[in-house]
């Protein structure tokens, strides 16, 4: 049946039942995802809407206009020969580097945009210089940044070079959480399981005030299988009044990774269509046809125009005690065991993480290894 790959459906019998699902943005994406699937068996002529479900699918009307002119804007953008200098807030104070200029002028021009450059190359500032003018012609009033704990002194540390003053910032964290729509700040900090668990503060705060907001180290939210996370960063996104990403590794495991990042970007108009139909054409293509949707959407600053010097590694070789010595080998001995044992690339992705690094740990530093695990399990044998 058509239904075995519709998101949300399950098999009962011989029926399939639509599992309970409060969010909005889930229950558009299978009502798009069943239409999809309806046509692509049947045609479009032997499908009835009702008059409800056309009403809730058009929302969000206004978005396709300003994605389409975003799309066009982008393209030129990125087309575009010789050096940009956007148009800056007089409130924005830093010079911005040649590299980083195409990048302003396309989140300025783009409005939901994502940033996929390299480390160092001034995500930071960048997206900064971008809502200096949305903050100097009020159209945003705060600044909502989600991301890991390690991003929030940059954040505010940057605000303070970017606009030569310290940010009235708040990190937002446990119970102050629920205050969150009542706080008169200018910068805001989250972590992404505060977040998860504060949805609803989130949209009444968005809700009250022009927000942009940002997703920092977007690569958490690339599950198309809708984990928590997520479908948090899809929930909320919809009340923003402007979206960006910023991630060096946009696809660490494969192209499907894009899919929550860019519909974060654009909610109502999923520029990837739905999560099934793109998991199931990037599994057998990659990007393939979406180059060209994808393509206006994102900048990246790549390693080679930093204009860095070619580094130098110099190795040194030292031996490990007899303790550290152990725990690296038996980590050793059974990651090379799976590897061994793995029939397919999906599994090497799975355990390539967490084993080698492991292994990093116990060759610098055993005491990094806070959890119990079982290749830690060292026998005589």
């Amino acid at each position: 049946s058509f239904f075995d790959d519709v998101e949300g459906f399950e098999r009962k019998d011989s029926e399939f039942i639509c599992q309970q699902i409060p969010e909005k943005s889930k229950v558009l994406d299978n009502i798009k995802s069943i239409i999809e699937a309806v046509e692509d068996k049947f045609g479009a002529d032997q499908l009835e809407i009702s008059s409800d479900i056309q009403e809730l699918l058009n929302e969000g009307k206004d978005e396709a206009k300003l994605f389409k002119v975003s799309l066009e804007n982008g393209e030129k953008i990125k087309r575009s020969v010789g050096e940009l200098n956007p148009q800056l807030s007089k409130n924005f104070k830093r010079i911005l580097k040649p590299f980083q200029k195409m990048s302003v002028e396309h989140m300025i021009q783009v409005s939901n945009a994502a940033n996929f450059s390299v480390p160092g190359s001034g995500k930071t500032t960048i997206t900064y210089a971008a809502l200096s003018n949305w903050l100097e012609e009020g159209t945003i009033d705060k600044i909502l940044v989600i991301g890991p704990t390690s991003s929030f002194f940059p954040w505010e540390d940057e605000y303070r070079l970017c606009f030569g003053r310290k940010p009235h910032s708040r990190r937002i964290k446990g119970e102050l959480a629920n205050d969150l729509p009542n706080l008169n700040h200018e910068l805001f900090l989250m972590h992404f399981s505060t977040a998860m668990n504060k949805v609803q503060k989130i949209i009444e705060f968005m809700s009250k005030n022009n927000v942009a907001l940002i997703i920092d180290e977007s690569h958490n939210i690339k599950s198309p299988e809708q984990k928590k996370w997520a479908r948090t960063a899809r929930n909320i996104a919809p009340y923003a009044e402007h979206r960006m990403i910023l991630t060096g590794t946009p696809m660490p495991n494969s192209a499907k990774d894009l899919w929550v990042q860019i519909t974060f970007l654009w909610p109502h108009e999923m520029p990837l269509k739905t999560s099934r139909s793109f998991k199931k054409y990037t599994r057998d293509h990659g990007i393939g046809e979406w180059k060209d949707t994808l393509y206006p959407l994102f900048t990246r600053v790549k390693k080679e125009e930093l204009g860095l010097k070619k580094p130098k590694f110099k190795k040194y070789f030292v031996d490990l005690f007899p303790i550290q010595s152990e725990i690296y080998h038996a980590i050793a001995a059974k990651t090379l065991d799976e590897i061994y044992n793995f029939r397919d690339r999906g599994q090497i992705h799975k355990f390539r993480k967490a084993k080698i690094i492991r292994m990093l740990q116990a060759a610098s530093n055993p005491t990094l290894i806070h959890e119990k695990a079982d290749e830690f399990t060292l026998t005589n044998e």
